[in-house]
């Protein structure tokens, strides 16, 4: 199957017209959000993934997964991920379908990058969306959606799990967004097994909100508590004396 084909040859021109009908003009004057972000911060409660058992719903402040029971129980706008065969490694991370519903609640996902994508800012990138994003199709004459997916086969695909080290700290990321490219996001998952590729767990997610771009950084690395910050910024900014000798 040709990927980029599938990608653009069913959704382009209906996602053209829905991001001319959404789009939203943000002034350098509007502050802006910060993420909501979850990590576990004790690897142990991280939760296994990666078998096809679980949903992981997106743009919920504290972690909702959800049982993945068949097509009649599908979330909306959520993503899962499996892996599969021993000689040929492979795997696949989908969104949900939803039939009858426009636009649909059914993720877009991020291509480039490999999940690789520490630094990376996840935006709508305008006309150019098809090479960045994978957005889900969607037929207005049976009211059916295709959901976005990226996968592995061997060496061929979007990504190469197999690269990624155990114990590293080594992070892929799965940036995701909505149908209209208006709301980004990203899971961070790791591998959790140093002899075997198909187990990895979740780490953590951040989203943002309606009309603003997100960077991917690694949500495990704890910030500078505001106190050290301003003491640091106090002490830069006193006058030096001066002694003479």
């Amino acid at each position: 199957m040709n990927q980029s084909v599938k990608r653009g040859e069913n959704s382009s021109q209906w996602l053209a017209l829905v991001l001319a009908a959404t789009c939203v003009s943000l002034s350098a004057e509007v502050a802006m959000a910060a993420p909501t972000k979850w990590v576990y911060t004790n690897p142990n409660n991280r939760p296994l993934i990666s078998d096809d058992s679980v949903y992981i719903k997106l743009w919920e402040p504290t972690p909702v997964l959800v049982p993945n029971l068949g097509q009649s129980t599908l979330p909306y706008d959520a993503i899962r991920m499996s892996t599969y065969g021993d000689e040929t490694f492979g795997a696949t991370i989908v969104g949900n379908d939803a039939e009858g519903v426009f636009p649909p609640p059914s993720p877009s996902l991020y291509v480039p990058g490999g999940l690789r994508l520490a630094g990376t800012t996840l935006e709508s990138h305008g006309a150019d969306f098809w090479q960045y994003w994978y957005v889900p199709s969607f037929s207005p004459s049976t009211g059916i959606t295709s959901a976005a997916n990226l996968y592995q086969g061997g060496s061929d695909g979007d990504f190469d799990l197999t690269s990624f080290g155990y114990g590293v700290d080594d992070y892929a990321y799965i940036g995701f967004a909505n149908y209209q490219l208006s709301r980004f996001g990203y899971l961070q998952i790791e591998r959790s097994d140093s002899d075997d590729p198909h187990h990895w767990r979740l780490v953590g997610y951040a989203y943002g909100e309606l009309g603003e771009n997100i960077d991917v950084v690694d949500l495990t690395v704890v910030p500078p508590a505001p106190s050290v910050l301003l003491m640091a910024a106090g002490v830069a900014g006193l006058p030096r004396k001066r002694y003479k000798f």
